[in-house]
Order: structure tokens, then sequence, then C-alpha cells
């Protein structure tokens, strides 16, 4: 892991994250396990053409997919409260996030008015 990705890393695990991998995005294996017992989550889908991947509606498939597991195996948890949906991790955790303090940030639930 390069310099800059260790630092995003440590800025989210600072704010009390736990980052899991998951070894396919598309299968449905591990997602239950890493999701069990959260209270929130991150989905930071992207579009970036791959060396693997070059049919744009192939792309968007597969974050179609990845989002819709996402999102079904939280609702399973029955657990998850809070989603954040962001289109790149950047909208996380950007460059200029990261020098802020962690104390200078809410990451705290707002509810949402019910109409």
């Amino acid at each position: 892991m390069n310099n800059r990705a260790s630092a995003r890393v440590d800025f989210l695990r600072d704010m009390g994250c736990e980052l899991v991998t998951l070894p396919d995005l598309l299968a449905d294996e591990g997602w239950a396990e890493a999701m069990a017992g959260c209270t929130g989550f991150v989905h930071s889908g992207s579009l970036a053409p791959s060396p693997f991947l070059t049919d744009a509606a192939e792309m968007v498939k597969e974050a179609v997919d990845g989002t819709e597991i996402a999102f079904r195996v939280a609702a399973e948890a029955g657990t998850v409260r809070n989603v954040v949906f962001t289109i790149g991790l950047g909208s996380v955790c950007g460059s200029q996030v990261l020098a802020l303090p962690t104390d200078a940030l809410s990451f705290q639930p707002t509810p949402y008015p019910s109409n």
C-alpha cells in the first residue's frame, strides 16, 4: 500500500471504522460475516476502466450489481441504520479531509425527516 493510501486507511481507523476486504464484491460469500453487527456502512463505488473490464455497459452492470449486493446484505443484517453512499473513496476521506484533526469531523447520524 502506498503512503497516501496508508494515510487514508489510518484516518478511517482512527475514527473508529473497521475496514473489511472481501475477495469478490460480486459474490455473496463473506458479505454476511463482514456486515454482522454493523450499525452503518460506507459504500464507495466507482466506475473505473481496467485492463480486465473495458466495456462501459459491463462496468455499469458490475457497479449496479455490487451496490445491490451491499444494500441487500445490509438490510438482511438487520442492524444497519446508517449508510453513506459515495461515488469514490475520495468523497469520504480525500486529501483535504486528511489535514483536519479527527475531532473536527462529525460523522454522527442526522435524523432524516419522515414526511
